[in-house]
């Protein structure tokens, strides 16, 4: 391979940080020759740092963007057999069931509003929500300008 052809292989790492079967796309040369141009040179390994796609949502303001979820936590109607002791099959209670917690964080400060509830209903949550920013200013942070969800039924 000559020179010119190796310098394109590295060219094409520095503008993309790509590994080598990207990069064989790119440069039209087979996988294994890429990595041993790239080895050859020492830019087999990508840059730290730069791997890193995902994009984070934070404003400059604390309580700006506010991010809702919610979560089913099972209810335990009484403490394990490890405290307890063993039990019998008809002392057992079957099912009962589960409450919803509701969380309001603020994406700058880090600070939470949670909530329980029975269920997860548009009620519930809208009306935890307008608790939550209350809470929040009552905490010394600015009026919530947006909400963030996870686009759940509620």
């Amino acid at each position: 391979m000559s020179a010119a052809q190796a310098q394109q292989i590295l060219d094409a790492r520095a503008r993309r940080n790509w590994g080598p079967m990207r990069l064989a796309a790119v440069t039209g040369r087979h996988r294994a020759t890429v990595w041993k141009v790239l080895k050859r040179h020492g830019v087999s390994r990508g840059r730290r740092g730069e791997r890193q796609t995902f994009k984070r949502f934070e404003w400059g303001q604390p309580c700006a963007l506010g991010h809702i979820d919610a979560y089913k936590a099972p209810k335990l109607p009484e403490p394990g057999h490890r405290t307890t002791g063993p039990r019998d099959q008809r002392d057992r209670v079957r099912g009962p069931g589960h409450a919803v917690v509701m969380a309001v964080q603020d994406d700058h400060s880090r600070i939470v509003y949670a909530e329980l509830h029975s269920a997860e209903s548009a009620a519930n949550v809208s009306a935890g929500l307008a608790r939550a920013a209350v809470w929040m200013r009552q905490q010394g942070c600015g009026p919530i300008e947006a909400v963030m969800s996870d686009n759940a039924e509620c």
